[in-house]
C-alpha cells in the first residue's frame, strides 16, 4: 500500500487544479514517506468484543499499556486516553486505562451504546414502510427482507450444476460469491454496482449483523453464517462519504494530515473516549470500516475527494481489517476517483431465484407484522411470483434490488404492476409521498404536503391553492437542480452532488413560489422544509443540519428526466427540447436521466417527434468512423429502445425509416471486417469491449422480432485439407473433410425456439442426458432468467453439454442436414486457417 500512496501523492502535487495549500501538505507527506518506512503501530493485545461487565473490561485493558505517534489534534476534544490536545499536526497519544474504575464502566456504556445505535440505525429500511392505511404497523426491518447478494466472482462447488462439454473431462463446477464472501476475500476492497443494486443495503447489513453479534445476540451470528462471514467479528465504522466530504470541505483545514480527516470526523459524533476505543481497535486489526456513496463525493481532482482519497489510502496502512468502499460501476470508471491497486467486486442483479425467494421474504414479513393487504399474502405471494417468472419486462427490472422492492410495494398495496420503468417509478414516487408512514403518531394521519401548506396559510391568512401538480413540479426542479450538482462537481465545484444544502433548497423553493405568484415565498419555502424535515418520505429527506438530500439517486434521476422533459423555466438557449437533450448526451451522469427522459415522452405520446429528432441528429452529428460517431450511435440505440417502433411508424415515413438506420449503423459498428470511412477505419477499435456490449445489447433489443423468426446459423464454409494442430512444438497435422461451422455462438433467441418448440419436454430430443435432466429438473438453462445473460443477441450461458446436443439433434431435424457440436480439430481449424495462424 505504500507505494500506492507514494503515487496518489505525486499524482496530486503534479496536479496544476491542487490548491497551493494542500500541494505542500502532498509534497510533506511524500517527503516524509521518503525518508522513513511509514510506521505501523503496535498491535495491542486483542479486546474482548464481548465483555459481560465493566470489570471484565477493566481487566484486560489495564494490562495493555501502549504509546503510538499518530496524526491527531483537536481542541474540542477533551481526553482521549491521555492524550494532551494542541494545535500541533503530531501528538503523541498514550493508551492508559489504569485510571478509575468509572472510566472502564463508561466506556463499556459507551460501547454498548454505541453497537445498539449502529445496530439499529443499519437495520432500518425506510423503503417498505410506504403501506398501506394501516395505523398499527411495525417497521420491516433489514433482517426481515435481507435477500443473498452476490458478486461476479465465483467459487467451486462441487454441489453446483456442472456436466461435461464433451465426454473426456468434467469442468469444474463453480458459483457465485456472496458479497460478504467476496469482502473477506480482500483486505481492501470496492464494491461496485449499478443504480439500486443494494450497495448500501450491504454495507448496513454487514453492519447490523457484526454489531448484533457482538451484543451477543444469536439471530446476528446466525445472519452472518447464512452469508457465508467466516472471519472474525470486527467492530464496525461506517461512514457517509457523502457527508464525510461536506464536513471536510466546511471544517478541515487544508493542512490537515489526512489520517487526521478520518479520526476527527469520527469525533465529531462519538465520545472521546469511545474514539479512543475505536482508535485502540482498529490499531489492533479488529474494525472493519466501510465507506457508503463514493459515487456522491464531486469528481474534482483537488477538493474534498482528493483528500478524502488520500484519508482512505492513510487508513489502508494501519492494521485494520478491512477496507470496503461502495461506487456506482459508472462513476467509478472516472480516474480521480479510482483507489489505484485496490481490487474491484462487482454486485450481480438477482437472479431468478433470489427474485422469488425476496418475494417470500417480503410477504413472510408483512405477514408476521400483520400488515393490512389487499388479500392474504397467499394469495398476493404466487400472483407476483408469477408475474415477474413470466413477464420479460418485469423479469429484467425485478434484477434490481431496489426495483424490485418499489414492485412488491405497489403490488401488496394495489394488487397489480405498471408495466413500463417510468411507470413504475412514477407509481413509486406516488405512493412514497403519499403514504409514506403517515401514520406513525398514532391512529391521525399526517397531512399530505398540499394539505399542510393551506394549513399554514391559513394560520396566516393568506390562502393560495397548491395541488399535486403542484408539488411534483417543485420536486422535479429541486432533483434538476441537485443532479445539475453532479455534473458541477464534475468540474472542480465543492457541490454535495444528491445534496442540497438547506440556503439552494429555501431559494429554489422560494423561486418556484414565485413564479406562482404566491405572496410570503419564504414563509412558504420554510414551511415546506419544515415538513420535509419532520415527515421522512423517502424521496426527498432532511440529511443533517444543513443538508437535505434525495436518498435514492434513482427517484433523483426520475424526477430530473420529468423536469427534462418539461416546459418550465429554461433559460432561453435550453428552451428547445431537443437542444437541451443534445447537451447532455454525451455526459455519462446524464445518460440514465436521459433513458428517463425518452420513455418519459413516449409513455405520454407528448412531444415523440423531438425523440425521433434526437436519435436522427446523433446518428449525424459526427463524421462517421470517428470515435465520437461510435458513441452516439451507441447511444440513439440506447434511447430508441425506450421507444416502441410502432411509435416511429405513426411519424410518418421518413421517422419509420429511422429504427432501419440505426440498426444498420450498429451492425456497421459491430463488423470487424467492414470499414466506416474512406480512410479504411476498423470499427472495432472505435469503442472498447464495455462499448461494444452496450451496442450490441442495443442491437438485440431492436432486432429482436426478426430473431424470432429465424433459426438456421449463419455458417462459414471451411475447405476440406490438412490442418496444422497445437503449440509450434508439438504441432500435428490433421486431415479434415469439409465442414461449415457457425459465425456465432449459439443466441438466446436461437434456444429459445427449442424452448418454445418442447424441447425440453421431448425425450426424442435427448439421445443422451434424458434421466439426467428428469433428475434435476431443468425447463430452461440455467441463467434464462438472469438479465445479465438473457439478451437475444447475447450467447447462451449455462447449459450442459446434454443440452447442447439435444439443441444439436432438434435444429439437424428442422434443418434437415446434420449438425452437432464441433471438435477440438474443428475449432482450430476455423480459427487458424490452412496456414496456421497462432493468432487468428
Amino acid at each position: 500500500m505504500s507505494d500506492e500512496l507514494r503515487i496518489f501523492y505525486q499524482r496530486q502535487i503534479d496536479d496544476p487544479a491542487t490548491p497551493a495549500a494542500a500541494r505542500v501538505l502532498f509534497q510533506s507527506q511524500l517527503a516524509a514517506m521518503a525518508a522513513t518506512p511509514i510506521p505501523v503501530p503496535p498491535r495491542d493485545p486483542p479486546i474482548p468484543s464481548n465483555a459481560a461487565t465493566a470489570n471484565e473490561i477493566g481487566r484486560d485493558l489495564t494490562q495493555t499499556q501502549s504509546t503510538r505517534t499518530v496524526d491527531f489534534s483537536n481542541a474540542a476534544i477533551k481526553r482521549m486516553g491521555d492524550m494532551v490536545a494542541n494545535d500541533k499536526h503530531e501528538t503523541t497519544i498514550t493508551n492508559n486505562y489504569t485510571g478509575p474504575q468509572t472510566d472502564l464502566e463508561q466506556l463499556a456504556t459507551l460501547r454498548a451504546q454505541y453497537l445498539a445505535d449502529v445496530s439499529s440505525a443499519a437495520s432500518r429500511v425506510p423503503l417498505p414502510d410506504a403501506d398501506t392505511a394501516d395505523a398499527q404497523q411495525r417497521e420491516v426491518l433489514l433482517d426481515d427482507i435481507y435477500t443473498r447478494l452476490e458478486v461476479a466472482s465465483s467459487a467451486h462447488d462441487p454441489t453446483e450444476r456442472a456436466q461435461p462439454f464433451d465426454q473426456r473431462e468434467t469442468p469444474e463446477a463453480t458459483r457465485q460469491l456472496t458479497v460478504f464472501e467476496a469482502i473477506q476475500r480482500h483486505g481492501r476492497v470496492v464494491l461496485l454496482g449499478a443504480p439500486g443494486s443494494g450497495k448500501s443495503t450491504v454495507v448496513n447489513g454487514l453492519v447490523w449483523a457484526l454489531a448484533q453479534n457482538l451484543q451477543q445476540k444469536e439471530k446476528g451470528a446466525t445472519f452472518l453464517a447464512t452469508e457465508g462471514w467466516t472471519a472474525p467479528v470486527y467492530t464496525p465504522i461506517l461512514v457517509n462519504l457523502s457527508r464525510w466530504s461536506q464536513w471536510i470541505a466546511d471544517h478541515a483545514a487544508p493542512t490537515t494530515p489526512p489520517l487526521q480527516l478520518f479520526w476527527r470526523f469520527i469525533a465529531e459524533q462519538h465520545d472521546p473516549l469511545l474514539v479512543d476505543d475505536l482508535m485502540q481497535r482498529t490499531n489492533a486489526g479488529q474494525t472493519l470500516v466501510l465507506f457508503d456513496g463514493l459515487d456522491e463525493v464531486p469528481a474534482d481532482h483537488s477538493g474534498p475527494l482528493a483528500r478524502l482519497k488520500a484519508a482512505i489510502y492513510a487508513l489502508a496502512e494501519t492494521p485494520v481489517a478491512h477496507l470496503v468502499v461502495t461506487c456506482r460501476v459508472l462513476d467509478y470508471a472516472r480516474p480521480e476517483r479510482e483507489l489505484l491497486q485496490w481490487p474491484r467486486e462487482i454486485l450481480l442483479p438477482f437472479s431468478d431465484e433470489l427474485q422469488q425467494r425476496f418475494i417470500e421474504k417480503w410477504y413472510a414479513s408483512l405477514e408476521r407484522l400483520g400488515r393490512a393487504l389487499l388479500d392474504t399474502p397467499a394469495v398476493l405471494r404466487p400472483r407476483l411470483q408469477a408475474a415477474v417468472r413470466s413477464r420479460t419486462d418485469l423479469r429484467r427490472l425485478a434484477g434490481n434490488p431496489l426495483l424490485l422492492t418499489m414492485m412488491a410495494l405497489l403490488h401488496a398495496s394495489q394488487g397489480e404492476l405498471p408495466d413500463k420503468r417510468i411507470e413504475l417509478y412514477s407509481s413509486c414516487v406516488d405512493l412514497l409521498l403519499r403514504r409514506w408512514r403517515r401514520y406513525r403518531e398514532g391512529t391521525k394521519a399526517r397531512p399530505a404536503l398540499e394539505e399542510y401548506l393551506r394549513e399554514q396559510d391559513t394560520k396566516r391568512g393568506d390562502v393560495q391553492e397548491w395541488g399535486r401538480e403542484d408539488t411534483e413540479a417543485l420536486l422535479n426542479r429541486l432533483a434538476f437542480v441537485a443532479h445539475s450538482q453532479v455534473q458541477a462537481g464534475d468540474t472542480g465545484s465543492l457541490g454535495a452532488g444528491t445534496n442540497l444544502s438547506e440556503a439552494v433548497l429555501m431559494e429554489e423553493t422560494a423561486a418556484i413560489f414565485r413564479r406562482y405568484g404566491f405572496r410570503q415565498q419564504y414563509a412558504r419555502a420554510a414551511d415546506f422544509c419544515t415538513y420535509i424535515s419532520a415527515n421522512d418520505n423517502g424521496v426527498l429527506q432532511r440529511h443533517d443540519d444543513t443538508i437535505f438530500r434525495f436518498p435514492h439517486r434513482t427517484f433523483q434521476e426520475f424526477l430530473a428526466a420529468r423536469y427534462l422533459v418539461s416546459d418550465r423555466d429554461w433559460l432561453a438557449e435550453e428552451r428547445d427540447l431537443v437542444t437541451r437533450l443534445l447537451a447532455r448526451c454525451n455526459k455519462p451522469e446524464w445518460r440514465e436521466v436521459l433513458q428517463l427522459a425518452v420513455s418519459k415522452l413516449v409513455s405520454d405520446g407528448s412531444n415523440v417527434r423531438a425523440v425521433a429528432t434526437l436519435i436522427d441528429t446523433l446518428l449525424w452529428r459526427n463524421r462517421a468512423g470517428s470515435t465520437a460517431w461510435a458513441q452516439n450511435v451507441t447511444i440513439a440505440a440506447e434511447l430508441l429502445v425506450e421507444m416502441p417502433r410502432h411509435t416511429l411508424t405513426a411519424l410518418g415515413v421518413q421517422e419509420a425509416k429511422l429504427w432501419d438506420t440505426v440498426i444498420k449503423n450498429l451492425w456497421l459498428l459491430l463488423d470487424p471486417k467492414t470499414t466506416v470511412n474512406d480512410t479504411g477505419t476498423r470499427p472495432v477499435k472505435l469503442l472498447d469491449a464495455a462499448g461494444r456490449v452496450k451496442a450490441g445489447t442495443a442491437l438485440g433489443y431492436l432486432i429482436a422480432p426478426t430473431l424470432r423468426t429465424t433459426i438456421a446459423p449463419d455458417w462459414c464454409a471451411v475447405s476440406a485439407g490438412v490442418y496444422p494442430l497445437g503449440e509450434a512444438a508439438a504441432t500435428q497435422r490433421v486431415a479434415l473433410a469439409a465442414f461449415r461451422i457457425a459465425r456465432y455462438p449459439v443466441t438466446n433467441a436461437l434456444f429459445r425456439h427449442f424452448i418454445t418448440a418442447g424441447g425440453y419436454a421431448n425425450q426424442r430430443w435427448w439421445p443422451q442426458g434424458w434421466e439426467v435432466r428428469q433428475a434435476q429438473g431443468w425447463t430452461t438453462p440455467e441463467y434464462w432468467d438472469d438479465a445479465r445473460f438473457n439478451g437475444d443477441l447475447q450467447p447462451v450461458v449455462g447449459v450442459s453439454w446434454y443440452e447442447s446436443m439435444a439443441l444439436c439433434t432438434w435444429l439437424s431435424d428442422h434443418l434437415g442436414y446434420p449438425i452437432t457440436l464441433p471438435t477440438d480439430a474443428h475449432w482450430e481449424a476455423a480459427a487458424r486457417g490452412p496456414q496456421g495462424l497462432v493468432y487468428p
